[in-house]
C-alpha cells in the first residue's frame, strides 16, 4: 500500500520514549469521527509538529489495528488498501505546516524510503458533528434517488412513471426534503462545535451540561456494543473526545 499525503491538524504530541513520539491528529480524509491516535513520529526525523499545527503530512501505513482484526472486520495481514484508513496504524514521515513559504517540509524524514505517494488532500476541516450531519444529508440525497427510481418502475405494463433522468431528479427532491426533515427532527438545530474534551473531568462536566442521565449514557454505549465507558476507552484509538462525539450522535445536544 502506498504512502498518503493528506491534510492534518495536530491535536496532541507525547514523547513515547527517546526514539519516538506519539501523535493524535484530525485527518478528514480518513473519514473518522474520532482523532487518529498512536501515529508514530521517529526522533531521527527531527522535531515533531506542534500541537495546533495544520498542514500536509505524508503518512506511511504500518499495520492493521488488532481491534478490527479481533472484531472480524479485517483479517491478519499487511495493509493492502482494502481497509478503511482509520483501521490502520500509521507513521508520519514528514509534515509541512500551512505557514511554510518555500514549499518544503520543516520536518523531513531521514532514510531512503522509496514508497510511492498517493494524494488524499483537498479535504475540508469540519467539526465532527457537522461532518456527521453533512454525511447523512448526502446519504439522504442518494437514497431519495434510488427510492424514486424504484417507485418509477411500478408503472403499468412494465412502463416507468418517469420519462427521463431529469424527471427522476425532480421527483427525488420531494423525497429528499422529507428525509431531511426526519434527520432534522433527530439532530435539532445545527450542532455547535464541541468543547475540547481531553480527560474524564472535561467529559463529566460536558455530560452534566447536556443533562444526560447515567442510564442514557450506558444505553448509548450498549447500542454501540460497549458495556460502559471504560470498555470503550480501552480500545486502541478511542479517546474521551471520541466518546463525547458518540454520545452527541446518539443523544443529541
Amino acid at each position: 500500500m502506498d504512502n498518503i499525503k493528506t491534510q492534518v491538524k495536530i491535536k496532541a504530541v507525547e514523547a513515547d520514549n527517546q526514539k519516538r513520539s506519539k501523535i493524535d491528529a484530525e485527518i478528514p480524509a480518513f473519514e473518522s469521527s474520532y482523532d487518529i491516535r498512536f501515529i508514530t513520529w521517529w526522533t531521527s526525523q527531527g522535531q515533531p509538529p506542534n500541537v495546533g499545527d495544520v498542514g500536509v503530512a505524508e503518512m506511511k501505513p504500518v499495520s492493521r489495528q488488532p481491534y478490527f482484526i479481533k472484531k472480524g472486520v479485517l483479517e491478519e495481514g499487511e495493509p493492502d488498501g482494502t481497509e478503511k484508513l482509520y483501521q490502520l496504524y500509521w507513521d508520519m514521515v514528514s509534515f509541512t505546516p500551512n505557514s511554510a513559504t518555500n514549499g518544503q517540509s520543516t520536518h523531513k524524514p531521514t532514510g531512503t524510503d522509496k514508497t510511492s505517494v498517493s494524494e488524499a488532500s483537498g479535504a475540508v476541516f469540519l467539526d465532527a458533528n457537522e461532518r456527521y450531519r453533512i454525511d447523512n444529508l448526502m446519504k439522504n440525497a442518494r437514497d431519495a434517488l434510488w427510492m424514486t427510481i424504484n417507485h418509477g418502475a411500478t408503472g403499468e405494463r412494465g412502463g416507468n412513471l418517469y420519462s427521463d433522468m431529469d424527471s427522476v431528479v425532480k421527483e427525488s427532491l420531494v423525497v429528499r426534503k422529507e428525509l431531511d426533515k426526519v434527520l432534522g427532527s433527530y439532530l435539532g438545530k445545527p450542532a455547535e462545535p464541541l468543547p475540547d474534551i481531553r480527560n474524564s473531568d472535561d467529559l463529566a462536566a460536558f455530560t452534566k451540561q447536556q443533562g444526560w442521565t447515567k442510564s442514557q449514557i450506558i444505553q448509548a454505549l450498549n447500542d454501540e456494543g460497549f458495556k460502559d465507558s471504560q470498555e470503550f476507552l480501552a480500545v486502541d484509538g478511542h479517546t474521551v473526545m471520541g466518546l463525547a462525539v458518540l454520545l452527541v450522535e446518539s443523544l443529541g445536544v
